[in-house]
């Protein structure tokens, strides 16, 4: 499919469309009389119903900055994670993470039964023909793997790494974001990860690392309200 929140992405939004103020991505598994976004992702989830293996292919928000990584349904049934855990492994990608979440298109498939899985690369708005060459290689090796096209020689093998419990750091004030990690980068506990300074510079709050891990995606423009996602790592 392609992408499904046109006005959204034609609009430059973040996170939300500009028809209903909703974020699509949390109002699965959606509703026949509800707005436009409810009613996208019902239409979406009667696909989802129909379908073998569920694939969302995301490419970070404008705001973000992000390691390629794959997001498989911990919260589905242990044969559901199981299968998307093995579809997930014949993907280039080095970093793969059980999510907790219900939330989201994907999660809300392996709720339903349908094995699925969420696939991240790119960010910032922008993309590179290396990125889409990377994405299209997973897809044919991920249709491969579910049998739906002969198999694939010569294709990147990478080791990954499951995290299994990320940690997803929001603002806990107003203010502007001074990130000082970037995407990929190790990190270990107590590293500053950033600082939200007020407009006048003076610091407000400055974030730590509480483990060991990577940085998976980060928000790098400046402004950031209270809540909003400021570094996700593992």
């Amino acid at each position: 499919m392609h992408p499904v929140n046109v006005p959204a992405f034609q609009a430059k939004l973040q996170y939300v469309g500009p028809y209903d103020g909703k974020n699509l991505n949390r109002v699965f598994p959606g509703r026949d009389d509800g707005s436009q976004a409810e009613r996208l992702a019902y239409l979406i989830t009667s696909l989802q119903d129909d379908a073998d293996f569920y694939v969302d292919m995301h490419g970070g928000d404008l705001h973000e900055s992000m390691h390629p990584l794959v997001f498989i349904p911990g919260v589905a049934e242990q044969g559901i994670t199981d299968r998307a855990r093995e579809a997930a492994k014949v993907l280039d990608v080095d970093v793969r993470v059980l999510s907790s979440a219900t939330t989201g298109a994907y999660n809300s498939a392996a709720l339903r039964g349908v094995p699925s899985l969420l696939i991240e690369r790119g960010g910032n708005g922008v993309w590179s023909r290396a990125e889409v060459d990377a994405y299209k290689r997973d897809i044919r090796a991920l249709l491969a793997h579910l049998q739906l096209l002969p198999p694939v020689t010569g294709l990147p093998c990478r080791e990954q790494r499951e995290i299994r419990d990320a940690v997803y750091l929001t603002s806990k004030d107003q203010g502007c974001w001074y990130p000082e990690v970037t995407p990929g980068a190790p990190v270990s506990r107590g590293t500053v990860l950033g600082t939200v300074r007020d407009i006048f510079g003076r610091a407000i709050d400055c974030y730590r690392a509480e483990k060991d891990g990577i940085i998976l995606y980060m928000t790098v423009s400046l402004a950031v309200k209270a809540g909003t996602p400021l570094v996700a790592y593992g």
